[in-house]
């Protein structure tokens, strides 16, 4: 699996989401993203 070779990645499975989500549902995905960075680190 990809996320397995990133470092700190996570695979995360959204139900009911498709592949267009995170420009469709751009405020989820960045909610998401957002929770990631903070929790890893990254500024």
């Amino acid at each position: 699996m990809i996320a397995e070779s990133i470092p700190d990645a996570e695979l995360m499975i959204l139900s009911g989401e498709g592949h267009g989500s995170y420009i469709a549902g751009s405020e989820k995905m960045g909610e998401l993203l957002l929770e990631f960075f903070e929790k890893n680190g990254y500024k």
